[in-house]
């Protein structure tokens, strides 16, 4: 089984590939989209994204994809405390609408999206939640689990969005089968 995992981004957008076979699971492929440069247009980003997504779908064809929930992110605070809309994060909302739209039309059968929260990201990873759970963390249990030694903190949470999926796909394929009538479990 492949499973991609997606760390979303409009300047920088990371995946992570990784295969769980009988003998051990490992990651076939991680890297960052995007070259940071701001002078690009927010069109001409979404346009790069839009045909890397599509790129990784067709090289990897994964069995299931997900990526990191950006819920309650739409604003932030500024430094008086009242709410400043945050137009970035408006438009990493964009990305991750077109990953979710890549998993239904990028290869020739849809394949399942799932989404998750930073934190259950962390404890399927870690087994823990905020505390003791940062970016060197992260990129430590990325090491760790599957020896990757050179990424960024970008790839390592996509490396970790990917590991969330595999569980999260396991757990839904798991409760398909129960909820199978006795004769279609044969």
């Amino acid at each position: 089984m492949i499973v991609c995992g997606w760390d979303p981004g409009v300047v920088y957008l990371a995946y992570g590939v990784i295969e769980l076979s009988p003998a051990r699971s490992r990651v076939l492929d991680h890297a960052v989209i995007g070259d940071g440069n701001t002078a690009h247009t927010y069109d001409e980003r979404l346009d790069v994204i839009a045909t890397n997504i599509d790129r990784v779908m067709n090289r990897w064809c994964p069995d299931a994809i997900g990526y990191e929930d950006q819920s309650g992110v739409e604003a932030a605070r500024r430094r008086d405390g009242t709410a400043e809309v945050n137009f970035a994060s408006h438009w990493v909302h964009d990305v991750c609408g077109m990953i979710r739209f890549a998993a239904r039309c990028s290869l020739e059968e849809p394949v399942p999206c799932y989404r998750a929260t930073p934190q259950s990201i962390k404890v399927a990873l870690l087994g823990k939640g905020n505390r003791g759970a940062d970016k060197s963390a992260i990129k430590s249990g990325v090491r760790q689990l599957f020896g990757v030694q050179k990424c960024s903190s970008h790839e390592a949470d996509a490396i970790a969005m990917a590991v969330t999926t595999l569980r999260k796909h396991n757990l839904a394929e798991a409760r398909r089968r129960a909820a199978a009538p006795r004769s279609a479990r044969a």
